[in-house]
């Protein structure tokens, strides 16, 4: 192989739209690269293999985020997180959302506050951990959960039940669509206390809730579930930095394990540069430094920022209290709709209703009634077999009393009162304390110092446990009501379906009824509290619960206290007995008082209290007014949850401590040369000392047409208190290789350059003829001491060129090491995207007009005869 043709080509691309690689594009440990394409004024994010093939393509949109608005969105940083399975991409206006690697899908949207203008870049930082030695495995795998805590509790409990997953419900338009260009539009549906609800990603089995079928019923190769699960994001943090123009502030915000919000920090700069980790505790930030005349420069020396230990421990129990409350709010949703119905579909609380209308209707249409009153008739029917015309004909030749009505009215009202009984014992109740454990935990938080930082609010966890005990009361309590109502359903359809053969029969004079089987009481319980007004109907309307949560609730005390001291002064069971004795002459002294008909609270004539059913005329009068709306108090109580998590999910940036930003307030803008790109890259010593490494190119002025190159070596000691740096500036030329005449320098443009590993710098360069790719050995370069005063790399740049260019320091040609000419690229700007990581190690560049993408094999392999004749010289 030519000297000229160093790399190997894997790929020429050229794309049908206008392109852009960022410098993150590629996938650390895959042969993958993201490329943002322009399609009618709207980025789409797209993923490729190395070889050139589009594995898909997603229209990301960002109009969704508050105070978009009708802006232009566009995409501005991607950052792969440390499993490599989502890509985590930053949008203008200030959105950032989640995308899986298998077919671009959004999973998440981590939303930020829509103050900010600006959102400029984004990071995903691992957790730094020690290595695993080897040694004896744990038989016992708590996976970091502590025992006796809630979660540890929740471990030992069965399972609730999967809902249906409503993500993967999918659209006609989803289902036709070509996969590479389906959309991937965020239309969440979750109510705003959920949306807002701080949680980490989801994880069933730690709520205690099965997982879904569609997640365990994918076919699975032999001994795939033995394999050791990627746990590589756990802990990892998202940073992304903003900056307000109106405040001239810049803030870095965080979401731990790319989900759960940290809060942001907020910087006295006009914005941030660069995020490095030094451990996982310290970040190192590189911030823009605003000057008196309104510029900015970047810092010479980063900042530093700690963060306090990060409270995985409080973010599990968040996200296991808002996976168990939408969970229980999905429920009461579904059992509301049973019940009621929705805009889809009618409810089986209206039948009943409706089949009266629709006899009353009959009754004043055919038959001439002015006032029908059905249910009159129905009772009278009930009471004494006998009926008017009106209702005979329409029970033996209505509409709704076929045999096909009847059963369909059975089995809708059956169905949904099942569900009712279900869902609520089941699922709602168990639900409502697996809640209630973990707010238990929350409440003895809130009362140590050590929480002191997460703010929690003791009255509001109070309030919130309060609430969740109503619940449980709630679902048990129309447990009982659903199981009672059905018993009187059942014995009302037993009736209706004797009343029909009887009214179809009358005039056969062979026809015999079969002796009724149905319960008197409890048709009749069903025609005055179940028919046209049910007493469910009060779990899903009326205001929120706060009934007293106190022993005895709902037994009457009605007895003075005087009798009471003298039933408990009794001897044994006699005593006792007496005491009630005397108790029931009272009652029947009082004489009709005593028993009034119908009952105050006749729609609720029994209520739960443990396990025993209490008649209502020992309950209190009110017991009707008690509210039960199951429906709100879900609401209210996610609510309440969903502040008190997000007030504590801001304790790490709110203990987060930063040191070490320098002050540029005073200093004046620089006249000289300005910078037209900086590349950077850091690495982290054993002893925590840093060695950055800067590349910076300055461009021509009207007083030197030169172009440069400044390389920095910035040694920083472990405290950061102490720096030095070296400098290196190379004047942008390079030899001239022809034949067998000596080098000749030619001057070249310089037009992108990234660093490649510990020792390689990629360039792009352009002179009159061709435009080539290159590599320089930047670890190899002899770096000039240089002063330590310069507080900025603007200044640091400033001063290395005025020193060249009064000729007290050399600027030599750049020292190539191998380069390729480039197929295209012959004029306009390029983008260069790298990845030096051992197996990987290629680069692509991008350019004629963006449309064009040329990938190469960076370790490029010279040919045999090549290597001959390269031994020979």
């Amino acid at each position: 192989m030519s000297e000229s043709q160093a790399f190997a080509a894997i790929a020429n691309v050229a794309f049908s739209s206008s392109a852009r690689i960022l410098s993150s594009s590629w996938c650390p440990d895959k042969d993958l690269l993201v490329v943002v394409l322009r399609v009618a004024n709207k980025d789409r994010l797209s993923l490729w293999k190395m070889q050139g093939s589009k594995i898909w393509e997603v229209e990301v949109d960002a109009e969704a985020a508050e105070g978009a608005g009708s802006a232009e969105t566009s995409i501005v940083g991607v950052a792969w997180s440390p499993d490599n399975l989502h890509i985590a991409v930053a949008h203008h206006p200030p959105l950032v959302t989640l995308h899986s690697i298998q077919d671009g899908r959004e999973e998440r949207r981590l939303s930020i506050p829509s103050g900010e203008d600006v959102l400029e870049r984004i990071w995903w930082f691992k957790e730094i951990r020690p290595e695993k030695k080897p040694g004896i495995p744990d038989v016992f795998k708590r996976q970091d959960t502590i025992t006796g805590s809630a979660h540890s509790i929740l471990k030992t409990q069965p399972l609730l039940d999967a809902l249906p997953d409503d993500s993967e419900r999918l659209s006609a338009t989803d289902l036709f669509a070509f996969s590479s260009t389906r959309k991937t539009s965020h239309t969440s549906s979750l109510p705003p206390s959920i949306s807002s609800w701080p949680t980490l990603p989801p994880d069933p089995l730690l709520a205690s809730i099965q997982p879904h079928s569609s997640t365990t019923s994918k076919a699975k190769r032999p001994g795939e579930e033995l394999d050791e699960v990627d746990d590589s994001n756990i802990n990892s943090i998202v940073f992304a930095s903003t900056t307000s123009r109106r405040h001239g502030e810049s803030k870095l915000y965080a979401w731990l394990d790319g989900s759960y919000p940290l809060s942001a920090v907020t910087l006295p700069a006009s914005g941030t540069v660069n995020v490095q980790k030094l451990d996982n505790s310290t970040y190192l930030i590189e911030p823009r430094l605003p000057l008196a005349s309104g510029a900015s420069e970047t810092a010479l020396s980063p900042a530093k920022l700690q963060l306090p230990p990060l409270p995985r421990d409080v973010a599990q129990t968040a996200s296991s209290t808002r996976a168990l409350m939408w969970y229980t709010m999905r429920l009461v949703k579904e059992m509301r709709e049973a019940w009621f119905g929705n805009a889809a579909h009618n409810g089986a609380r209206e039948i009943g209703p409706n089949w009266v209308r629709t006899l009353e209707r009959k009754q004043a249409t055919a038959f001439g009634v002015d006032d029908p009153d059905a249910m009159l008739d129905l009772t009278i029917l009930l009471a004494t077999g006998r009926a008017p015309e009106s209702l005979t004909d329409y029970l033996g030749s209505g509409d709704q009393m076929t045999e096909r009505g009847i059963q369909k009215w059975e089995s809708a009202v059956a169905d949904a009162l099942l569900k009712l009984r279900e869902f609520s014992s089941r699922r709602v109740a168990p639900a409502f304390q697996r809640i209630h454990v973990l707010l238990q935990e929350v409440q003895g938080w809130a009362q140590l110092p050590q929480y002191a930082l997460c703010h929690f609010d003791l009255e509001e966890i109070n309030a919130a446990l309060e609430l969740t005990t109503r619940g449980i009361i709630c679902a048990n309590w129309l447990a009982a009501t659903a199981r009672k109502e059905a018993q009187r359903f059942k014995e009302f359809i037993v009736w209706i379906k004797y009343e029909g053969q009887r009214a179809t029969n009358l005039n056969n004079e062979t026809y015999t009824a079969p002796p009724p089987k149905h319960d008197i009481l409890d048709v009749n319980a069903y025609l005055t509290s179940g028919l046209l007004v049910s007493t469910i109907d009060k779990w899903f309307m009326g205001p929120v619960p706060r009934f007293p949560l106190q022993p005895g609730f709902g037994v009457s005390r009605s007895a003075p206290a005087a009798e009471d001291d003298e039933m408990r002064a009794g001897e044994g069971k006699t005593g006792r007995l007496k005491g009630a004795l005397q108790r029931a002459r009272d009652k029947l002294a009082q004489g009709k008082r005593a028993f009034p008909w119908p009952p105050p609270s006749l729609a609720l004539s029994e209520v739960v209290v443990g396990h025993m059913e209490v008649p209502t005329d020992i309950l209190p009068y009110d017991i009707a007014s008690v509210e039960r709306n199951m429906d709100a108090l879900v609401q209210d109580l996610a609510a309440r949850c969903s502040a008190v998590f997000r007030k504590a999910s801001g304790a790490v940036m709110r203990a987060a401590e930063l040191g070490g930003l320098v002050e540029l307030r005073g200093v004046e803008a620089r006249r000289g040369r300005k910078v037209a790109w900086v590349k950077e890259r850091c690495a982290i010593g054993n002893s925590g000392s840093m060695v950055q490494y800067l590349a910076m190119s300055i461009p021509p002025d009207d007083d030197d047409e030169r172009q440069f190159v400044v390389l920095v070596k910035i040694d920083l000691a472990a405290t950061f208190s102490e720096f030095s740096v070296g400098c290196a500036a190379f004047e942008c030329t390079v030899p001239e290789h022809d034949g067998d005449i000596s080098p000749v320098s030619m001057h070249v443009e310089v037009l992108d350059a990234e660093f490649f590993d510990e020792g390689l710098l990629v360039l792009v360069y352009r002179d009159t003829e061709q435009t080539r790719i290159a590599t320089l050995r930047y670890a190899d370069v002899d770096y000039t001491p240089w002063s330590d005063a310069l507080t900025t790399q603007e200044g640091l740049a400033d001063d290395v060129i005025r020193k060249v260019t009064s000729g007290v320091t050399r600027a030599p040609p750049i020292p190539i090491h191998q380069f390729r000419n480039l197929a295209g690229c012959s004029e306009g700007s390029v983008s260069l995207a790298v990845n030096g990581r051992a197996g990987r190690r290629v680069a692509c560049v991008l350019g004629e007009d963006s449309i064009a993408l040329e990938v190469f094999d960076m370790e490029g392999e010279e040919d045999e005869d090549d290597e001959d004749i390269a031994d020979d010289r």
